[in-house]
């Protein structure tokens, strides 16, 4: 058991007025002060998933969170649904993948303490463990990250997916409970996407707009249909005949080409399909 998540279980917690999600704290065994954000991912906000924090809402997804200067927080990745989206920690939004690699080593050595059960493992040994198949990362032990910031208030920071570009989320500085930095900056320049209705009632993401009839597609792809599923079916697979049927450009690399426009929208199809409901 690691001390420092002997804790009473996550509880969803009250937002205030400044819509700044705070996370659970409680005294260690050590006498410490430390907050803990329980971190899962919503596998129906996108096609890549979204991240939300049980102690923000399981509605939620990417928070403003609040984090007290020079407090510990501990950020849990226990939930299966954390395998492939290892948790980031960066000075600008997304971190490694918006080419900010010198301030986002920065904070990875001052600030972050990527942890394996209660070995340090460091972010090098951390990361790829995400890569291995989803029994074998379920087996390893507890994941987590340790963030105790002290560096300097000018801006925000944002946590991020180290595997997938536009999973990013504010974090606000706090002091004495308070954003230091009233203003959203730097920007996230880009908005998270937000599912249909359709896709919804599917468990999709991106269907809505190949939905029968389709100037692109056959009137039914499924005879004698009787279930909601079976129309989401009709659904996807007009998704992969318009997707499928996409111009390739014929020079030297128009085999390759040809096979991305087919393999692209196919296995697109295929996570939908796994995510129907």
């Amino acid at each position: 058991m690691i001390d420092d998540l002997d804790a009473p279980s996550p509880e969803e917690r009250r937002t205030p007025e400044d819509k700044i999600c705070r996370g659970a704290c409680w005294t260690n065994k050590k006498g410490e002060e430390v907050c803990k954000f329980t971190a899962r991912v919503d596998f129906y906000a996108s096609d890549l998933g979204a991240f939300y924090f049980e102690e923000c809402g399981a509605d939620n997804i990417y928070p403003d969170i609040g984090i007290e200067i020079g407090k510990k927080y501990i950020f849990v990745q226990a939930d299966r649904s954390n395998y492939y989206h290892p948790l980031g920690f960066a000075f600008t939004p997304d971190g490694a993948h918006a080419g900010h690699d010198a301030g986002h080593d920065e904070m990875e050595e001052e600030f972050l303490t990527y942890r394996l059960d209660e070995k340090d493992v460091g972010l090098d040994e951390y990361e790829p463990l995400f890569f291995h198949s989803a029994g074998e990362w379920a087996g390893y032990g507890t994941f987590t990250v340790d963030v105790k910031y002290e560096g300097h208030h000018e801006s925000d920071l944002f946590y991020f997916c180290h595997i997938h570009e536009f999973m990013s989320g504010r974090i606000k500085l706090l002091k004495n409970d308070t954003p230091i930095q009233q203003a959203n900056s730097p920007p996230i320049k880009y908005n998270h996407p937000v599912p249909d209705p359709y896709d919804k009632s599917c468990g999709t993401y991106g269907l809505a707009p190949f939905q029968l009839p389709h100037p692109e597609c056959p009137n039914t792809f499924v005879c004698d249909k009787h279930t909601n599923f079976a129309g989401c079916i009709e659904t996807m697979n007009c998704f992969m005949m318009v997707g499928m049927t996409t111009y390739a450009y014929g020079g030297n690399d128009g085999d390759v080409a040809l096979f991305n426009h087919q393999m692209i929208p196919h296995h697109e199809n295929a996570v939908n399909m796994a995510k129907g409901e």
